[in-house]
């Protein structure tokens, strides 16, 4: 017991140390390799993410809280991360147009975020396994975070720290049957849907799991459902209420384009991107456009231009969601040939593979955190497989969603550890795996 009480404060105290770690190396990378984009060269780089993110956090930093320049005065509609223009704006504010102290920002949540990452799993594994499980995601951010995206202004940066809040709060309020807990973490589930509007569908399904939580498990279930809402709603208001001020009109969500979200011509834009089709099978408007943008008959055109795609060259049409499928699972060259492969993710794949047969084949039950868990994998994994242009700006769709397969390969050793040690009966396995 002393033994694993020491293991345990090891861990915790190697945490601690990644943090320190990550704003070290930050510090160090920039001193010996300066960025070569001023404020004003990233401006001018333009037709990049990064370049419209640094425009209207400049808009806010001079124009105010509402940014009314951007997006055209509009609904704001791009890019994808809302949030992330305020958390540049605040650093411009206190440390000046500089691009240094953000990426020193963006090392430090990547440390703070494998640091609670692994105090969010860490009970559910041995005191050991836990700390191999906190050296790998530090490789991890090493390899797939910090070395291409910690010293670009692109949201997802931000993405990975507020998910990494969420299931922290999530898994510890469960653990210690705090509502508060629970409560913050649907506040960071809002906020995170506003970082990267991809996580909607992930972010309900994960409130729906911390409804369920309360409807089996609290004496007040109406007034804890009616807090989530309100905590989840709060972590989204934000972008409801830039909307209103500026445009006199609610949009709850990113639109597709300055007019509005009910734009059926931004829709079929958007369709455009994410699944790409011949040129041979889109044909030119040549009717008269209707007042409603969904008989436009050059939408419709497009519409029945898929039709005849699916139906004569099936093949094609389907191979494009298993090519996505596949770049998702690591064989990135699959989509773009010039990016390397992350043969890592493949074996985090098989691993996650490899512990669900192991679940089913010995019909272990799920608690409710592991359950969160494969919820958001399979949620927001399916939404890359069908709508995802995951090939944009490298992989940089999948770097806050990967690492939530890698707890399940170290799980996966203590189950099997176990399972085969000879002195497995020694071992009180509900000390190991707590629910």
């Amino acid at each position: 017991m002393k033994h694993n009480i020491s293991l345990d404060k090891f861990g915790n105290n190697l945490a601690i140390i990644i943090i320190i770690f990550f704003v070290v190396i930050t510090i160090i990378r920039l001193y010996f390799f300066p960025p070569h984009d001023t404020i004003g060269q990233i401006l001018a780089d333009a037709g990049n993410d990064w370049v419209v993110y640094a425009d209207h956090a400049l808009d806010i930093k001079k124009n105010g809280i509402w940014m009314p320049n951007g997006s055209g005065s509009g609904p704001y509609f791009y890019p994808g991360g809302f949030l992330y223009c305020y958390f540049l704006a605040l650093l411009f504010i206190l440390f000046g147009d500089n691009t240094i102290p953000v990426f020193v920002a963006q090392g430090a949540m990547l440390g703070i975020s494998i640091a609670l990452f692994y105090w969010t799993v860490k009970n559910k594994m041995r005191p050991l396994t836990g700390i191999l499980f906190l050296i790998t995601l530090t490789i991890w951010g090493l390899v797939d975070v910090f070395k291409h995206y910690s010293f670009k202004f692109l949201s997802e940066n931000l993405a990975i720290f507020t998910l990494a809040l969420a299931f922290f709060f999530f898994v510890k309020g469960l653990e210690k049957k705090n509502n508060w807990f629970l409560y913050f973490s649907s506040f960071f589930t809002g906020l995170g849907i506003l970082v990267r509007p991809n996580l909607l569908f992930s972010g309900i399904v994960f409130i729906l799991l911390i409804g369920y939580f309360f409807l089996k498990n609290s004496k007040h279930v109406i007034k804890n459902l009616v807090l989530v809402s309100v905590f989840f709603s709060l972590g989204m208001s934000f972008l409801s209420i830039r909307n209103y001020v500026i445009t006199g009109k609610i949009y709850t969500m990113q639109t597709v384009s300055t007019s509005g979200m009910a734009s059926v011509n931004g829709v079929i834009t958007v369709l455009k991107i994410v699944l790409p089709i011949p040129e041979k099978y889109l044909r030119e408007n040549n009717g008269s456009r209707s007042e409603s943008p969904l008989y436009n008959s050059s939408n419709l055109k497009t519409i029945v231009s898929y039709i005849n795609y699916m139906s004569n060259e099936p093949g094609n049409f389907f191979g494009i969601f298993f090519k996505r499928a596949l770049f998702c699972f690591g064989n990135t060259t699959v989509l773009v040939p010039d990016y390397k492969n992350r043969p890592h993710w493949m074996v985090m794949w098989i691993a996650y593979f490899a512990f669900l047969i192991w679940k089913f084949k010995y019909r272990e039950k799920t608690p409710l955190w592991e359950m969160a868990f494969h919820s958001y994998i399979v949620s927001y994994y399916a939404l890359m497989f069908i709508f995802g242009n995951v090939g944009n700006y490298g992989f940089r769709l999948l770097i806050h969603s990967v690492q939530y397969l890698l707890p399940f390969s170290f799980l996966l050793l203590d189950k099997v550890s176990i399972k085969y040690s000879k002195n497995n009966k020694q071992i009180p396995q509900q000390a190991i795996f707590a629910q």
